[in-house]
């Protein structure tokens, strides 16, 4: 007799981008800034909201090279950063480019966000690199959030930061954790945020010459 309504903004691919209207003046305005007050206007109106990323979120814009590679000190004054926190992500996965630089995912970043970093088939001797998945009560729902990533950055990029650091088949990591999740926390809704690629058939065939798990 009652309708409960649960909604989810998802962002990906974002590259670290603030704004490029200063670089690019006559394209189409992108950019985190441009869809913050959109998010900020459902966050603020709306009940039962979550607000996730499915990858590739710090790295890729000029400003992200600037803070990421030249002056890494200087993180804590990332506007980038510092609006992302501002709107309170609840969830974000990282992606292939965010894994390329894991030392400073691990280092700032990941310690700094208010969000949780999930990602279930990266692992270190079997265990979780990052948090697998995350539960979530809005309403009357128990929302189970769990996070992948293709494991294509084993193709795409040099991977040697890694160092001890595996990124399994998805399907392999998944299989363990939803069995886990249904026995143990009996969600109303399990949410599957990945990163993945955009070219399945190409990117297959290449996973299977570098002998390395389904990229997508």
């Amino acid at each position: 007799s009652t309708t409960h309504t649960l909604r989810l903004l998802v962002t990906s691919d974002i590259h670290g981008w603030f704004t490029n209207q200063v670089m690019y003046p006559r394209r189409k305005s992108t950019g985190l800034f441009h869809i913050a007050d959109y998010i900020k206007q459902i966050k603020t109106t709306q009940k039962n909201v979550i607000l996730l990323d499915t990858g590739d979120m710090i790295t890729g814009s000029p400003l992200s090279i600037y803070y990421n590679h030249l002056h890494p000190e200087r993180l804590p004054e990332n506007p980038f950063f510092k609006l992302l926190n501002a709107l309170k992500y609840d969830i974000i996965v990282p992606g292939n480019h965010d894994l390329e630089h894991y030392p400073l995912l691990e280092q700032y970043y990941i310690p700094n966000s208010n969000a949780k970093w999930l990602a279930a088939n990266i692992v270190t001797r079997q265990t979780p690199v990052f948090h697998p998945y995350q539960t979530i009560h809005q309403g009357k729902f128990k929302i189970v959030i769990i996070g992948a990533t293709t494991p294509g950055i084993l193709m795409w990029s040099n991977i040697s930061f890694l160092k001890n650091i595996k990124i399994i088949s998805v399907k392999k990591a998944l299989n363990k954790w939803i069995k886990k999740i249904n026995r143990e926390i009996k969600p109303d809704f399990l949410i599957l945020a990945i990163h993945g690629g955009i070219n399945p058939m190409r990117d297959h065939e290449n996973g299977k010459l570098n002998r390395i798990p389904p990229v997508n």
